[in-house]
């Protein structure tokens, strides 16, 4: 019988379902900067807020899965990282959106966004920089 610990760190979980997660949020991105109406503004919200809370609750199978031998450092790590782009993404959108347009800041996120997703969809190796540094580093 595998444990729990075992039955988080393997299966198609964290790949499939993030991909799915990062896709959903860059097609609502995609929305919200092409909507024209209440509606479908309304509309694409939602669907980005189911996205990311699937992506958040994903992040901590994610995380033990790229670092097994040290989940919680990486999980701390990864919130980290969310932090900072959480405070830098502002201002760096609100930059770009006087001399772009919101629609267009918000499109342009969105297809980096799906673009990501199809990338680790297809089986970009995810975690294996990490993994090749903690190799060198130890």
């Amino acid at each position: 019988m595998r444990s729990m610990r075992e039955e988080t760190t393997r299966g198609p979980v964290p790949g499939g379902v993030g991909a799915a997660s990062l896709g959903v949020v860059g097609a609502a991105l995609c929305g919200l900067g092409l909507a024209s109406g209440a509606p479908l503004v309304l509309g694409s919200a939602v669907v980005l807020g189911a996205g990311f809370m699937v992506g958040s609750s994903v992040l901590a199978i994610w995380t033990a899965h790229v670092e097994p031998e040290r989940p919680g450092t990486a999980f701390t790590v990864a919130l980290v990282v969310g932090a900072v782009t959480s405070i830098v993404t502002p201002a760096v959108t609100g930059s770009l959106v006087p001399s772009a347009g919101l629609g267009t800041v918000l499109v342009s996120s969105g297809a980096v966004a799906v673009v990501s997703a199809v990338a680790l969809a297809a089986g970009l190796p995810v975690g294996a920089a990490v993994r090749r540094t903690r190799d060198r580093t130890t």
